[in-house]
């Protein structure tokens, strides 16, 4: 399903606060690979996802490290994750 479209001249909208808010992710099952567990490691070590409390990956591409490192990323703000299928 697309966005639904802008009207010309009107502002974006406006994200802000909306992530701040996201208690938990889950991701199980899906193609989050290294790349995408990169990212998600950096969003939770600057603090873009201050209210996540739960993380699901368990049944992704990633590689061990690559969890791992979102693990590592998710244990430095006392949180749970779950990697196992």
């Amino acid at each position: 399903v697309a966005p639904p479209q802008q009207s010309a001249g009107a502002p974006p909208p406006t994200t802000t606060g909306v992530l701040t808010k996201l208690k938990g992710l889950y991701l199980s099952h899906t193609q989050i690979a290294d790349a995408g567990c990169a990212n998600l490691a950096s969003a939770l070590d600057s603090g873009v996802l201050p209210a996540l409390k739960y993380l699901e990956l368990n049944g992704t591409p990633a590689s061990p490290v690559a969890l791992a490192a979102v693990g590592e990323a998710l244990g430095r703000q006392a949180r749970f994750l779950s990697l196992l299928e």
